[in-house]
């Protein structure tokens, strides 16, 4: 479940999120300054709570947002005034301008103090700002101000992780558009409410055919999220001979993006595309289910662009739970945090101070977690010093630091202490769900097994390659191209794209430069084993207790300490169904008699105390001449930073050809 904020929802496009959001299960904030619409749209659902005010007043507009928390913000408010035909009224250029760019500036302003990373700012523009229509100049010049200074923005608040978004509907059916048939406007008309008649429906309209890459991409059906740009399609100029190296998320991503648009050809040195994709099809008595052990979850708080990609391609998803646990077989301790009733599990723990401190401190770290997010802490501070200097104990750090560091998979026990305090919390924020809800996480949805590859699939317009012997072995780079050379020969391509492991990408180059052998070696790498077993006994003793993650200690060292996930509750297995657990030390699973699939290996990045750097230098690197980056190079590590690098590389790309 998100939290809404919407302005402008009185009327129009606001009005119909509203409903739309609410309906879902969201609670959403509504905001305008028409008290009995607002009135009439609360009474439409508990879910909506109204904020009434003018957001072109500077104080009033901080004074009804201050305080104000949300998941997603959409600033959708906006009015539209005619000039005379010939005549340039400023009067009314201020009045539009106020509303259309200040509004949204002041809004952003009161919020901007309360944003952390994850969250959303969803500004609708208009197409106006591309094309000049008669008699509006204000409107659209007021758009095109909006537009740019959200554009910049999103550049700017990329690092503190929150994502800006700019959307430009066309004519859409709602009272503020009945009045902008442009071609009928009569002077003085106004939009949002104002004075003037509308023509007539459909008088005098005539459609503007935009070019193709101004055409929105489908949304999800059913989904009031704002649609996916559309994959790149070819346009008049040459093609590029594009090379791509992997196939995990970024490099599908690139492929699908580029495939439109130039010759792309993907090497993957593995069996099979899909990079941290690894389904085994488990048969039990009840049936033979497709459990994924390598990608296994994402959420719609987190993961906006992975979950772009997956609604233009078509790919559902399913709500699951997140849920965590710890067990020490030494002392006998276990909890759930997932709810009051699984976290007392233990009832025994009800009467022991020492858990109820545990508790404490819990909430008393995800606090100043959250801060040390948005606070100027020093990029260069550890976990461990962070805890020392705030006074947690041992026990608060061996019973929920290192558990919830490891489900992971990005750092040994031994590691977690070094890690950098920054990069700790901000890989916790997207991999489970904090206890007691702190972090907000919203929705979360298992993969749906073998998709992730969907875009190399039979038909789509990408040339993929694998096997030891397309394996590139080298990359030299020349001023006419790249040269790949390859177990079984050379190939030839104007460009080459990096999306395998940072370590391979530094091996491959003949001649990396010094800035790809600083940013490329910062990044490290360790290998994850792991196996689908059926053996309950790596789970929590008591089964109200059993999590989607377990964390399981092992006493008097730290580094035999496991995860074992529960697929059944990822997944969604039905009731009834055998226990199928994924575990990440094959060597200490159950039998083989229990084994249920054989053990994959992946390497996965490691978040220590270099992690961080690597998502600012790879920018850099995307620019160097013939090559790009893409990968996981930001703080967590996982899909979603796979997908914004992949598109940051491909926006390289089209900005160079537009050069």
């Amino acid at each position: 479940m998100m939290t809404v904020l919407i302005t402008g929802a009185s009327s129009g496009i606001g009005t119909g999120l509203a409903k739309s959001f609410a309906a879902d299960g969201h609670l959403v904030i509504a905001c305008g300054r028409d008290a009995s619409r607002l009135a009439a749209l609360q009474q439409l659902s508990p879910n909506i709570s109204v904020r009434l005010f003018d957001m072109t007043d500077r104080d009033a507009c901080r004074q009804a947002l201050t305080g104000c928390f949300a998941d997603l913000i959409i600033l959708c408010a906006g009015t539209c005034e005619y000039l005379d035909h010939g005549q340039v009224d400023a009067a009314l250029v201020e009045r539009v301008m106020a509303t259309n760019f200040l509004g949204p500036v002041n809004c952003l302003a009161a919020l901007q103090t309360q944003l952390e990373a994850g969250d959303r700012v969803v500004l609708v523009s208009s197409m106006a700002h591309w094309l000049p229509f008669p008699r509006a100049e204000a409107y659209g010049a007021s758009k095109a101000a909006l537009s740019w200074f959200a554009n910049s923005l999103r550049l700017d608040w990329e690092s503190k992780g929150v994502a800006v978004t700019v959307v430009s509907p066309g004519f859409v059916d709602t009272p503020a558009d009945a009045q902008k048939r442009l071609r009928h406007a009569r002077p003085g008309e106004r939009g949002s409410g104002g004075g003037g008649d509308p023509p007539r429906s459909g008088e005098g309209q005539k459609p503007h055919r935009l070019p193709h890459r101004l055409q929105p991409g489908p949304a999800a059906a059913g989904q009031p999220a704002i649609g996916y740009p559309a994959p790149a399609v070819a346009q008049d100029g040459a093609l590029m001979n594009i090379a791509i190296i992997g196939s995990g998320i970024a490099g599908l991503t690139c492929a699908w993006r580029l495939a439109g648009h130039h010759q792309v050809t993907l090497f993957e040195a593995g069996a099979t595309p899909g990079g941290h994709t690894a389904t085994v099809d488990v048969a039990t008595p009840q049936g033979t289910w497709a459990i994924d052990t390598g990608f296994i979850v994402y959420n719609d708080r987190t993961y906006p662009r992975f979950m772009g990609l997956l609604s233009e391609l078509g790919i559902g998803g399913q709500k699951t739970q997140m849920s965590f646990s710890v067990h020490n077989p030494a002392s006998g301790l276990e909890y759930n945090g997932h709810s009051l009733t699984s976290l007392f599990a233990q009832r025994r723990n009800l009467l022991k101070p020492a858990f109820w401190g545990l508790l404490s401190e819990i909430v008393r770290f995800n606090r100043l977690a959250k801060l040390a997010l948005t606070e100027a802490l020093d990029p260069g501070a550890t976990l461990e010093s962070f805890l020392a200097r705030h006074r947690f104990s041992p026990f608060f750090a061996r019973h929920y630091i290192l558990p919830m560091g490891r489900p992971s998979g990005r750092r040994r026990c031994r590691r977690c202490a070094a890690s950098r305090c920054r990069c700790f919390c901000a890989s916790l924020k997207t991999t489970v769900c904090w206890i007691f809800a702190i972090a907000r996480n919203g929705t979360w949805c298992p993969a749906v097994p073998g998709n992730t590859s969907a875009p190399c699939s039979p038909g789509s317009a990408i040339a993929w390659t694998c096997g030891s012997t397309r394996r590139v072995q080298q990359v030299e780079r020349h001023p006419a191209g790249v040269i790949l050379r390859l177990a079984s020969g050379e190939a030839h391509f104007d460009q080459v794209i990096f999306a395998c492991h940072s370590a391979q990408a530094l091996a491959m180059l003949a001649a990396p430069s010094d800035a790809e052998r600083e940013v490329l070696g910062d990044i490290g790498w360790q290998r994850n084993e792991v196996v689908l077993h059926s053996d309950p006994r790596w789970l929590p003793e008591r089964q109200r207790a059993w999590a989607s993650w377990n964390y399981r200690l092992s006493d008097g060292d730290l580094a035999r300490a496991c995860v074992t996930y529960n697929m059944n509750i990822l997944q969604g297995l039905p009731a009834g169904a055998p226990p199928v657990l994924r575990h990440s030390e094959p060597g200490r699973a159950s039998g083989r008699s229990l084994c249920l699939g054989s053990a994959s290996s992946m390497s996965i990045r490691c978040l220590t105390r270099k992690a961080g750097r690597p998502s600012c230098g790879a920018k850099r690197l995307t620019a160097s001449s013939g090559a790009g980056t893409a990968g996981p190079t930001g703080t967590t590590a996982f899909h979603e930073d796979g997908v914004r690098s992949a598109l940051d590389v491909v926006q390289g790309i089209a900005a160079a050809e537009d050069n």
